[in-house]
């Protein structure tokens, strides 16, 4: 649900974009346009037949529409300047989300200054390799401490985030996924359990797409 969610963001957001560079911008909103239309029209029309059920649940999100993409996107515009200038709905706007975001960019901020400490000092060489472990006072506290640990994990982008009694970075143990470059106290195989799954996945489908 949430690579879904992104997805779908970037959906809404790719062409509202490219619409509102394309006064400033005119020859690259006009290239990255024709890419998308191309891109959109491949996927949408992509063959599912032979997949099963769940693959075919993941090429869904690709065909995904809503009446704000159907009022707005414009996908059959030969180009970028013969669509109209996109409006962005009033419920797009989530304020709690976005304390919630701002809650977290305050803690990557300051997790962030400690990681460049230990970088000058040679201690770590990128963030991907940093355990980070932060006081309950920056987060929030209605909201489900696993959550929001994982959550600030993915914005810092840090091996792992814990709670404690005081903000500190060390070195992560164990050994660094050569997909994702983040430290694992364990790999699965050759890679970390999520990448695992990925390739497995990649493989399965390319596997049913050459049949």
């Amino acid at each position: 649900p949430k690579r879904k969610a992104a997805i779908m963001c970037m959906r809404v957001l790719g062409p509202a974009l490219m619409k509102w560079l394309a006064g400033i911008t005119p020859f690259f909103a006009e290239e990255a346009w024709q890419c998308y239309v191309s891109e959109w029209t491949t996927n949408r029309n992509h063959d599912t037949t032979g997949l099963t059920l769940e693959e075919k649940q993941n090429t869904d999100h690709r065909n995904c529409n809503t009446d704000y993409n159907k009022d707005h996107n414009s996908e059959n515009a030969c180009s970028v300047h013969l669509c109209t200038r996109p409006e962005i709905p009033a419920f797009f706007k989530n304020h709690e989300a976005a304390k919630t975001l701002e809650i977290l960019r305050n803690a990557r901020k300051q997790i962030t200054q400690k990681i460049e400490t230990l970088r000058e000092q040679k201690v770590l060489n990128t963030s991907n390799e940093a355990h980070v472990t932060i006081t309950k006072d920056m987060i929030i506290d209605n909201m489900v401490v696993d959550n929001m640990l994982h959550e600030l994990k993915e914005i810092a982008i840090v091996a792992s985030v814990a709670l404690g009694d005081e903000l500190s970075v060390v070195k992560a143990n164990g050994d660094k996924c050569p997909r994702c470059r983040f430290t694992y106290p364990i790999l699965h195989g050759e890679f970390c359990k999520r990448c695992a799954k990925v390739a497995h996945d990649k493989a399965t489908h390319n596997k049913v797409m050459n049949k």
